[in-house]
């Protein structure tokens, strides 16, 4: 077995505090990330039911007039 002689645990535990610095910082940035990209999807979901919303509303539309022209050159042919 290893035995180390002449350590400076002074070193040693500014190295292992450094060590869990580093590592909380490298999870805040991935949770930070992860919320960032979470936050912009949801943007993308939003953007994409108002799109849907006004399509809908679209065929709605051009489908109400569709019926009513429709319903116009039936009536108009009933008077020839």
């Amino acid at each position: 077995m290893y035995k180390a002689k002449n350590v400076d645990t002074d070193k040693a535990l500014k190295y292992i505090n450094d060590s869990r610095r580093y590592q909380q910082q490298a999870e805040t940035l991935a949770i930070t990330s992860a919320q960032n990209i979470m936050r912009e999807l949801e943007k993308v979901l939003i953007l994409q039911k108002k799109f849907l919303q006004v399509s809908i509303a679209n065929l709605r539309k051009e489908h109400i007039w569709m019926v009513f022209r429709m319903s116009y050159m039936n009536w108009q042919k009933s008077w020839m």
